[in-house]
């Protein structure tokens, strides 16, 4: 069975050891649609354009 955090410190670590993750896949996630965004404006200017209103 786990301990319950009771002081500040084990609070901010259990906050952290969630909040990490879902950081680092936030951050993925916009590097993808930044990729996806430059290389259609590289492409087309009609595919960027469907690609923003699609999204």
């Amino acid at each position: 069975m786990q301990q319950i955090a009771t002081t500040y410190p084990e609070h901010a670590r259990a906050i952290w050891k969630l909040g990490i993750p879902l950081i680092l896949s936030n951050m993925a996630q916009f590097a993808i649609h930044m990729t996806d965004t430059l290389m259609l404006g590289w492409y087309d200017v009609t595919a960027l354009a469907a690609a923003t209103i699609a999204t």
